[in-house]
């Protein structure tokens, strides 16, 4: 570090510049900056020069002639940029007014006031006169104004778009190197594909103070989240497996119990209970029980309605006729007759738990048939016609 005071001089001494300063002695204009950087003035014009290429000058007189030496602008000093030159406009109004009230007291007639109005016209002609130049040169101020703020945002711009790069490429180096932490995490891990393709680079991770113990715990949590959401995942299964086969075990006990053959599918465990299937068993064994129940008996009450027919045959085939009142029996009781008259030779088998076999003999077959499809229907049974 080299330190120089104001006013020393210097000379300037670069190996590959060789401009207007070369081989001429300059002097210190500023102080120091926090890069080494002086301001200094060489033949009346200022440059910024590194102290790295800066020598005293012994040989000059420290003794300055301050009328050899121009004063340059301070570039950074906003009071010296911004120049006023003879731009303050006064108007004396006490001395305006004192001319009307004198121009009033010795006219002391009406014409004073187009000679008054004359007087103010050519006032405000004048005023503008010396204040057009003024705006003028303040709308060229403002424009200039502009320019420099216009630069300035450029300036800013730009910087912001370089640190925007700068960063968006140290995001992407980071994001690299944590893939490729986690891809070999991976490789190492248990966990089938479909939960190690949810382990991911979170933006967080790219942050500059995301690292050390910090980043490789918040991988790790996640390899242990995956972990521990397959064993759920595992451990759910098993349950299913296992409900599945308890019913099927249930099932396969209430089969050989009331020798039926219901499957898994009929009753699955998510949509019956244990205690719902057996009382399936029981309400299926008490309507198949009730049915055989009415068909014995309609059974048995058809044998004893053709053995009555029988009976009351013979004996009126024995017995002497009879005078009997001549009363003509209705349509309906007159096919009914005829049906018990015909309906003899009637025998009942029983092949098994769910239908029954009649052999049927005599007149009026398709009658007797409709009556049996009749009787199927109402009890739930199969009827199965013979030939001879």
């Amino acid at each position: 570090m080299r330190i120089f005071e104001l006013k020393t001089p210097v000379k300037f001494n670069h190996p590959e510049i060789k401009d207007a300063r070369h081989g001429v002695t300059g002097f210190i204009n500023s102080e120091r900056d926090s890069s080494g950087k002086y301001r200094v003035s060489f033949d009346n014009l200022d440059y910024i020069c590194h102290e790295n290429f800066l020598t005293e000058d012994f040989s000059t007189n420290n003794v300055i002639n301050s009328e050899s030496k121009t004063e340059i602008t301070v570039l950074s000093d906003v009071t010296k940029l911004v120049i006023a030159i003879g731009a303050e406009i006064k108007i004396d109004v006490p001395a305006a007014i004192n001319y009307i009230d004198e121009c009033v007291k010795s006219s002391g007639d009406d014409d004073i006031e187009k000679s008054l109005k004359k007087w103010f016209r050519d006032f405000a002609e004048y005023r503008l006169k010396l204040t057009r130049p003024i705006n003028e040169s303040l709308k060229k101020l403002i424009a200039d104004e502009k320019l420099i703020e216009a630069h300035l945002n450029k300036v800013f711009a730009d910087n912001a778009a370089k640190r925007a790069e700068v960063e968006r490429l140290r995001r992407e180096e980071k994001r690299a190197k944590v893939s490729e932490q986690i891809e070999e995490m991976k490789l190492t891990s248990n966990l089938p594909q479909e939960y190690l393709a949810k382990i991911i680079v979170k933006d967080e991770y790219l942050q500059v103070s995301y690292t050390g113990k910090k980043l490789n715990d918040d991988i790790q949590s996640q390899f242990d989240l995956q972990t521990q959401l397959k064993k759920a995942s595992d451990d759910a299964k098993a349950l299913e497996a296992a409900n599945i086969r308890n019913r099927e075990l249930l099932l396969e006990k209430l089969n050989l119990e009331y020798g039926y053959d219901i499957k898994y599918s009929q009753v699955p465990h998510t949509q019956y209970s244990d205690e719902q299937v057996i009382e399936l068993y029981k309400r299926k064994k008490q309507l198949e029980t009730e049915a055989q129940e009415k068909t014995a008996e309609a059974t048995d009450n058809y044998s004893k309605s053709t053995e009555g027919t029988q009976a009351i045959s013979s004996t009126s085939q024995s017995e002497k006729p009879q005078q009997v009142p001549n009363i003509q029996p209705t349509e309906k009781q007159n096919e009914k007759s005829q049906i018990s008259e015909k309906c003899v030779d009637v025998s009942v088998s029983e092949s098994d738990s769910e239908a029954i076999t009649f052999s049927i003999s005599g007149d009026k077959l398709s009658r007797i048939r409709y009556i049996m499809k009749m009787v199927a229907e109402k009890y739930n049974l199969n009827i199965q016609e013979l030939t001879f």
